[in-house]
């Protein structure tokens, strides 16, 4: 449909991998950058965040606030949900702590990932015995039904289960308890995609070798992960 409108350019957050559609555009001259996702069999420039990083960097604070039996409830099957759970298995392996596929589930529902698969997810997670101790979601959505289906089980946030997702949405920071997460600089990858779109526009068929541009997450820490500030608050 935007092919036939006469676009110039695109920049993709494809929701798969079938490259069906980004042979069209190749076949009509349209350039294209890769957004958030990786298609290896594309060479378009693509702009996104270490993911592997993110899943780590998420990981490894959970393990340096003492939870022991963490879980992941798993994205889509694309470059951020593979990459991010291999984060959270090289942390995991790191602390010397076992990997059980038993504590990495996928939503049932299909679609995007949203609150009520990460309740669904959750309410599998914590009929495990023993019980997890922690939850590291693909995203911020998925997150907060984790959270939800914690306290609707009766168990409190964090004390009995950590919680921590990405991609600092705003909803997060305004919960009764607030979402930690792993910011992926969401500003900074529409303005260097837009940047790149641009550059490609400009230069045509002289664009020369496709650039990889990866930025780095930051660890946002709030009361959902924040065992220190609750012993604070149980103490005061």
């Amino acid at each position: 449909r935007l092919l036939s409108l006469g676009i110039d350019a695109m920049i993709v957050a494809t929701s798969g991998d079938d490259i069906s559609s980004f042979r069209l555009m190749e076949s009509r001259n349209v350039p294209y950058v890769l957004l958030d996702r990786q298609v290896p069999q594309l060479k378009a420039p693509y702009v996104g965040v270490e993911d592997v990083l993110v899943g780590e960097m998420a990981t490894q604070h959970l393990i340096d606030i003492g939870c022991k039996r963490i879980a992941h409830i798993y994205g889509p099957e694309m470059s951020p949900g593979r990459q991010r759970l291999e984060g959270y298995k090289k942390a995991l392996q790191r602390a010397g702590l076992p990997i059980k596929e038993s504590m990495i589930v996928i939503p049932r529902e299909g679609g995007p990932r949203g609150i009520q698969h990460g309740f669904e997810a959750t309410q599998r997670l914590l009929a495990l015995r023993p019980r997890i101790d922690a939850i590291f979601a693909f995203n911020d959505p998925q997150a907060i039904g984790a959270i939800e289906a914690v306290l609707a089980a009766g168990l409190r946030v964090p004390q009995d289960v950590a919680v921590i997702g990405c991609g600092d949405l705003p909803l997060g920071r305004t919960l009764h308890v607030p979402l930690s997460t792993v910011d992926q600089n969401t500003k900074e990858l529409g303005e260097k995609s837009a940047k790149a779109v641009l550059s490609l526009l400009r230069k045509g068929d002289k664009a020369g070798p496709m650039r990889r541009q990866m930025l780095k997450p930051k660890l946002i820490v709030r009361q959902s992960s924040d065992r220190s500030a609750s012993k604070k608050t149980l103490a005061g």
